[in-house]
């Protein structure tokens, strides 16, 4: 006899999830009723294509630690024990006991990753990883980077915007109730001037919508309108008079706001 999947409120009425994109969230749902009595999902990229969305949206999941995705493309929901209570003499054990191996249940039972599991990666491609490994060397090692000399223009180039990019995030500590981390923006450094990701994050803060999920809306907007240096932005930012887009992102650029509020932000990426 099937078991029943349950979602708890204690989850699902988090601001952390309510803020992610809502195919983000369908996806979370579906991968609940697809787990096993322990809380291991097969073959999540399937269930992309069914639902006809993106990998971004597993992406999230993942960063936003809903989920944990092994390098064998197993998914393990990591608050199973607080959706569901099976009885223990009804459970079918996990099949996936490579992947068991790797967690532990902690004192919520909240699946964790246990201290000896070097298997453990989110799926992507090894320049992602190297890049993203990068700068997260760069964010623990910022002051010996700042005093050391630089060995050659392109490599100074590279630690003078990964220390920005940290000065951009810790300007957001206060004002954000969950920490904004390097990796979580590694892809749109890449892609953009980080005069950008500031904008992005200014953006959210003044719109009363402190999430990653928010941040990463206004920043693919950009993307899709080709807005990725401080020049464009600045130029579309004096250029925002017009009837505003129907979109539910549109964001600062697309509504009334005063020329004070918009002058602040140019102000805020001129001191990049």
């Amino acid at each position: 006899m099937a078991q029943k999947r349950m979602i708890s409120k204690i989850v699902s009425d988090e601001d952390r999830f309510v803020d992610m994109h809502v195919e983000s969230q369908a996806l979370y749902f579906h991968l609940n009723l697809k787990a096993d009595d322990e809380g291991y999902v097969a073959g999540p990229n399937r269930m992309l294509r069914m639902l006809s969305i993106s990998r971004e949206r597993l992406d999230e999941l993942v960063d936003n630690e809903f989920i944990f995705l092994f390098a064998s493309g197993i998914a393990l929901i990591r608050h199973w024990y607080i959706h569901n209570n099976i009885r223990k003499d009804r459970v079918r054990e996990t099949i996936y006991r490579e992947e068991q191996a790797q967690v532990i249940l902690d004192d919520c039972q909240i699946y964790s990753m246990a201290d000896a599991c070097p298997s453990y990666v989110r799926q992507m491609s090894a320049q992602k990883r190297e890049d993203e490994n990068r700068l997260d060397k760069n964010s623990i090692d910022k002051q010996s980077r700042a005093a050391a000399p630089t060995v050659n223009a392109s490599k100074g180039k590279v630690s003078v915007c990964n220390e920005k990019l940290e000065d951009i995030l810790q300007d957001a500590a206060d004002t954000f109730p969950y920490k904004l981390t390097a990796k979580a923006f590694a892809s749109y450094a890449k892609q953009m001037d980080l005069e950008c990701i500031a904008y992005a994050i200014e953006e959210a803060g003044a719109s009363g919508k402190r999430s990653l999920g928010y941040v990463r809306a206004v920043l693919n907007r950009l993307l899709s309108e080709g807005i990725t240096t401080k020049e464009a932005l600045s130029a579309q930012i004096k250029n925002r008079h017009g009837p505003p887009k129907h979109d539910t992102n549109v964001g600062m650029i697309g509504k009334g706001h005063t020329e004070e509020e918009f002058d602040k932000i140019l102000e805020r990426m001129d001191t990049l």
